[in-house]
């Protein structure tokens, strides 16, 4: 006697809930899984028997009769029914990643123009903007902050879920931090003195 397993799949390999198997032995039915989850099983055939399974999902159907010492099939049918993929927006620990991470590039970036331009515009911002991005170990510490809350949360992470893009995110609010500290310094450049 022999066992036959059938599996029934979508184009990516991914079990097909709701798909139907019919097995038929010498042409005539032997049993059916209506909801197979995508798989079905028929025991107890003998080896002289001839079968054929029918797999339907859908409007759609394959048969196939298999051979003496085949015991296994998998029906493969053009549907996709891979998990979708979900777009991960940040939460707040991610957002205080990419924000400390983000006021650690501008520091490090005023730091260094104070430094090699001797630029005036930094003398005319208040003292506790100036005070902050002067201070070099300033974007250290934050920078370190960032990455240790980083390694945290991805060592803290459910294994197989999806992370937000962190490099899109700390460049993109850097970026915008950027351009709201000189448009700040434009406008602290144009009141009257």
């Amino acid at each position: 006697m022999r066992t036959i397993d059938v599996f029934v799949r979508d184009r990516n390999g991914y079990p097909i809930p709701g798909a139907s198997i019919e097995f038929f032995l010498n042409g005539k039915p032997a049993g059916q899984v209506p909801n197979s989850e995508g798989r079905g099983r028929i025991e107890n055939v003998d080896p002289a028997d001839s079968v054929e399974i029918l797999a339907r999902y859908g409007s759609e159907e394959q048969r196939i009769k298999l051979g003496p010492q085949q015991d296994s099939f998998t029906f493969n049918f053009q549907v996709d029914l891979s998990p979708p993929r979900h777009k991960v927006q940040p939460d707040l620990i991610d957002a205080f990643i990419i924000l400390v991470l983000a006021i650690a590039i501008d520091i490090f970036a005023f730091a260094m123009a104070t430094q090699f331009i001797s630029s005036p515009v930094f003398q005319k911002l208040p003292s506790f903007i100036t005070d902050a991005y002067t201070a070099i170990w300033g974007s250290i510490v934050a920078g370190a902050a960032g990455i240790g809350a980083a390694v945290l949360k991805a060592l803290t992470r459910p294994a197989g879920s999806q992370t937000p893009n962190y490099l899109f995110y700390v460049v993109f609010t850097a970026l915008g931090l950027l351009v709201v500290i000189l448009g700040l310094s434009l406008v602290a450049l144009m009141l009257p003195k």
